[in-house]
């Protein structure tokens, strides 16, 4: 009787996979008779990727409609987004859906978008109207012979945006009399959060992004941060069929485009600084005319101790400001 080793059959085994190349992370390989081909495993275009959404016409059974869009979910450090009054999340067994109501007229007055649907025949964006420049009140102004205009579509668009709430701050002012060595304090205050759920997903017509305070408005002391934070997600377009009339809104026969920001989860965090500075007031104590020299020395050193107070709150600035990153 033929005895074959299990030691040898492994040896045979391993000399095979030696000789023949094998398929890898996001490759393939494929045998001819010429050798062996390795390519690359594409990811295919359309990739759903976190945060995609999906537009549709919906029918509310009475003959009209909305536009509506789903969510593929997303997360923000680990946690669900909801969508809706109701805060369904993403992952829900039932997909929310967020009807859209608000566009705004990307081929109107001073509105811009992206060159394809140039191409495809959308209108060219109006001019703004411009105002007088020259002192006696004349309108100056190039005006083109042959004016483009590209096409006769009309393009409505409309923004989705990530939320999040977090305490803001402002700067809160207080009166004290001339002679303690200040007259206006400037101080940091706490404006506390709406305590809504964490991350929720919303609509506009055009999305502006949180303004947070500028260095002159912190020396000013007019400083007012918002208590929440926003990410822009994606960009709805509807492309209107030819020769849509100016007062009709995007209906099923407009073409839906996406746009998309983001294309991964999120993390999010505050940076959360706070200014423990205890700037002590420069006074002065010598007793002298019964105190009276005093106040009129601290009357004068009040505005100097204002400034210095104001230029150092400016500086080592409070925030609660947030920012938002892929993982």
């Amino acid at each position: 009787m033929f005895n074959f080793p299990a030691r040898a059959y492994n040896d045979v085994m391993a000399m095979i996979r030696r000789s023949r190349p094998l398929p890898g992370v996001n490759s393939r390989i494929k045998e001819t008779q010429a050798g062996v081909l390795i390519s690359p495993t594409l990811r295919p275009t359309n990739w759903d990727h976190p945060w995609t959404i999906h537009p549709r016409w919906v029918e509310d059974g009475s003959g009209t409609g909305n536009w509506s869009v789903t969510f593929t979910p997303g997360f923000v450090n680990g946690a669900d987004a909801v969508l809706g009054s109701d805060d369904v999340p993403l992952t829900a067994a039932t997909p929310p859906v967020l009807k859209v109501t608000n566009f705004r007229d990307a081929t109107g007055v001073g509105c811009t978008y992206p060159a394809l649907f140039k191409k495809l025949g959308a209108r060219e964006p109006e001019a703004a109207a411009q105002t007088p420049d020259s002192l006696d009140g004349t309108l100056q102004a190039n005006v083109e012979l042959f004016p483009q205009q590209y096409g006769t579509r009309r393009l409505a668009a409309a923004d989705f945006l990530l939320h999040v709430d977090h305490t803001g701050t402002y700067t809160d002012t207080t009166y004290a009399a001339p002679d303690t060595g200040n007259l206006v304090i400037h101080s940091t205050s706490f404006t506390s959060a709406m305590d809504r759920y964490p991350y929720r997903l919303s609509t506009v017509s055009e999305f502006t992004a949180p303004q947070y305070p500028t260095m002159l408005e912190r020396l000013l002391g007019t400083a007012d941060e918002p208590n929440y934070d926003e990410l822009k997600l994606a960009t709805l377009w509807l492309l209107s069929p030819p020769d849509e009339p100016d007062d009709s809104s995007p209906g099923p026969t407009w073409i839906p485009y996406t746009q998309h920001c983001v294309f991964w989860n999120l993390g999010y965090a505050n940076v959360n600084e706070l200014n423990t500075t205890n700037l002590n007031s420069i006074t002065i104590h010598t007793g002298l005319a019964f105190g009276l020299l005093d106040s009129i020395g601290n009357s004068i050193l009040s505005t100097i101790n204002d400034a210095n107070l104001d230029v150092v709150n400016a500086l080592n600035e409070t925030s609660m400001q947030g920012h938002f990153w892929t993982v």
